[in-house]
């Protein structure tokens, strides 16, 4: 897939909207932060409202995958967070598999090695290839503490099927 930058533009209504500019592949990060940073640039003068974000969007390695028979978007596990200054932090991830729920209710397994792996990394950070621990925040820069729930999401689509 190739890269792009991700212009969001809220109204006086608070209502926002975003739009994707795509470049080529071969685009190195640092040049697509750029284009990003000059394309933004350029709209300002042509809207009422403001930019709230521009985001970039790199295609990194990733796992081989085969997707599983059933898969839904509409079915997901979320993750909740305290978050320093007293927010909350909720990261949901779609097509969460079924088997890694509780057998009763809809929580998560959190013994489950792989569910463990996924909150330790969000908690305390993933060591990068630089040798730098790179550790998820919140939009408003605040650090994650240990989660305070996991359970099992349904999308509107989809009815629940468990309690």
């Amino acid at each position: 897939m190739a890269p792009y930058v991700s212009i969001t533009i809220e109204d006086e209504k608070a209502a926002i909207s975003t739009f994707n500019v795509y470049v080529p592949s071969g685009t190195t990060p640092q040049d697509v932060l750029d284009f990003a940073a000059d394309l933004s640039a350029l709209v300002v003068p042509l809207i009422t409202g403001v930019i709230t974000r521009v985001a970039v969007c790199l295609e990194v390695a990733s796992p081989s995958m085969v997707m599983a028979p059933g898969a839904d978007v509409e079915e997901g596990g979320q993750f909740q967070f305290n978050v320093t200054g007293g927010n909350v932090a909720r990261i949901t991830v779609p097509t969460f598999d079924e088997t890694l729920t509780v057998a009763t209710g809809i929580g998560l397994d959190t013994n489950d090695p792989s569910v463990a792996a996924f909150i330790d990394a969000l908690e305390n950070g993933l060591t990068v290839a630089s040798t730098n621990t790179v550790s998820p925040v919140d939009y408003r820069d605040g650090d994650l503490a240990a989660p305070v729930k996991t359970y099992q999401t349904f999308g509107g689509k989809r009815a629940r099927s468990g309690t």
